[in-house]
């Protein structure tokens, strides 16, 4: 008898044991349904701000023109452009848009001028001085015009191809086929045919 009493004390000292061991609550449905919940929240709120965007700056892409000027730049790299040439950025290879004339009556895709420079001694401007034209490679100025796909934002602002953002006053780095050279933009806008 005492054999049989000191058993059920060891059986109920082990399920008492075991019972405070487990700390844990038990895992059911509903903390499955809560956390699938939580992570749909998440997913749409990802997919709210990437996703739709995407699209709606693929739906406000317009062609525009990209009014640029170039300064100080070699002769024969601005002689290599003609109409039609595509531009790609530099710094990682996105297409920029393709070079275009203004109208049928200036045909001339990049309208050269004589680089000038103010010569400035002690403070005071003394004259206006253009780079030598009697040199093998002169350094000009020019001024084009490239069509470009953007995505014109609510605010006005361009995205070009709908990812990067572009503005007059920035200079970019752009390269053709035959040349590499650095534009200055200076006016964008959106092309009469949209």
């Amino acid at each position: 008898m005492k054999n049989r009493l000191e058993r059920k004390n060891q059986k109920a000292e082990r399920r008492a044991s075991s019972t405070s061991r487990s700390h844990f609550p038990k895992f059911g449905v509903l903390d499955a349904v809560i956390i699938l919940l939580v992570i749909a929240i998440v997913v749409g709120i990802y997919f709210r701000y990437s996703f739709f965007d995407a699209l709606n700056s693929v739906k406000n892409m317009k062609e525009c023109h990209v009014y640029f000027e170039t300064q100080n730049t070699v002769q024969s790299h601005l002689n290599t452009l003609k109409t039609g040439d595509r531009f790609y950025l530099k710094s990682n290879g996105e297409e920029f848009g393709t070079l275009t004339v203004e109208s049928e009556e200036k045909p001339l895709p990049i309208l050269t001028y004589p680089a000038v420079h103010n010569v400035v001694i002690n403070g005071k401007t003394y004259a206006d001085v253009e780079y030598p034209q009697n040199v093998e490679d002169p350094l000009i100025y020019g001024t084009g015009i490239i069509l470009a796909n953007c995505a014109v934002m609510e605010d006005g602002s361009f995205l070009l191809n709908g990812s990067t953002y572009i503005s007059a006053g920035q200079s970019y780095s752009v390269c053709t086929e035959n040349a590499t050279i650095t534009i200055t933009i200076t006016n964008i806008e959106e092309t009469d045919q949209n």
